[in-house]
């Protein structure tokens, strides 16, 4: 430290352990200041890092404006992890997050990864339901992550036109990092200083980033958590989802903020439908865990399984509306269709 600090001061062990939190400070005009590590976004994850106006009681959010001594790169600021205590209200104390860029943060813009979309708009001036949960339980919000434009299925490079799509670090750096939660990603694969990602899936967005950058993921069932100040393309089809480089780290997080918010629990399901029409699987090995699953299954509910086809059930009672159409070529693109419609009228007074 010699050259750099005039003077270095410690607390007497016997002070109060309310008047500060473990950890380093610096003094500045007067002031004590916690101390803030800055990390350089060489994977290009974030579209911008962030920095709470009051450290201590985190709600507003500033941009935090800097870039690396080349100029390439923008910085992230993280904080030392000696602030936080875990304890039974504060689970996620210190854990270090990326949020995608549709939940919307107290204090910062959504960008929607859109040039025109940034015009239109101010700075959010409330937080998503689910960014205020994960703060209240101590999570320490790193910055907004990258996605495609409107969480678009774009694929690398040339159909990011408004920014630049997230560099997935496996393999030589030049493999898809697939879409729309791109940044998510990215950032913990490549970024040991990161703890979680925080993501929203449609119709993949979840799904497919985490794969391609060798991540664990949990897509929570529909309207099992609040998607308030979350903007969604597809009401029915929208939802959180979690990125995590270990299965016990997805266990802590998932079980740490999911919600059952519009679902009643009154007992565990009386039957498991195998449908003929999706098992076995082609992949000998995947299907081989699909049957340890769902024996174990079996055994906790107490029930063996009742093979059935959806296109025969199909065939018994037909809709009249279908016209003698058969389920699977009825049903082809129904989800598509669906998927379409919300995603395009979800932006008309955005393109008005």
């Amino acid at each position: 430290a010699s050259g750099r600090f005039t003077a270095v001061y410690r607390t007497d062990p016997n002070f109060p352990r309310r008047a500060l939190p473990p950890g380093p400070y610096f003094l500045s005009g007067g002031r004590i200041h916690q101390v803030f590590r800055l990390y350089e976004d060489e994977l290009d994850s974030f579209i911008f890092g962030v920095m709470p106006d009051d450290a201590l009681n985190p709600k507003r959010y500033s941009v935090l404006e800097s870039l690396s001594p080349s100029g390439l790169w923008k910085k992230i600021a993280v904080s030392s992890r000696l602030y936080a205590t875990q304890s039974p209200d504060k689970p996620l104390a210190g854990a270090r997050m990326g949020v995608k860029d549709i939940f919307r943060l107290e204090g910062t813009q959504m960008t929607m990864m859109s040039r025109p979309w940034t015009e239109l708009y101010v700075p959010d001036e409330e937080s998503a339901d689910y960014t205020k949960k994960l703060i209240e339980l101590g999570a320490v919000i790193v910055g907004k992550t990258k996605m495609t434009s409107f969480a678009s299925p774009e694929e690398p490079t040339d159909q990011w036109v408004d920014f630049h799509c997230p560099v997935n670090l496996r393999g030589d750096r030049y493999q898809s990092p697939s879409s729309s939660s791109t940044g998510a990603g990215t950032a913990l694969a490549g970024y040991d200083w990161l703890d979680f990602s925080i993501a929203g899936d449609s119709a993949g967005s979840v799904r497919a980033p985490a794969p391609c950058s060798g991540l664990f993921l949990l897509r929570p069932s529909f309207e099992s958590i609040s998607m308030k100040g979350i903007l969604v393309n597809l009401p029915k089809f929208d939802t959180v989802g979690q990125f995590a480089r270990s299965l016990a780290d997805l266990h802590y997080i998932v079980s740490h903020t999911f919600e059952n918010i519009h679902q009643s629990f009154s007992g565990f399901p009386s039957k498991i439908l195998y449908p003929a029409e999706v098992y076995p699987l082609a992949n000998e090995k995947q299907q081989a865990l699909i049957e340890e699953f769902v024996g174990i299954l079996e055994d906790f509910l107490g029930v063996k399984r009742t093979p059935f086809s959806f296109t025969e059930e199909w065939e018994k009672n037909p809709p009249k509306k279908a016209n003698g159409v058969p389920l699977l070529k009825y049903t082809e693109k129904s989800a598509f269709w669906a998927l379409c419609y919300d995603y395009y009228h979800m932006f008309n007074e955005f393109r008005d």
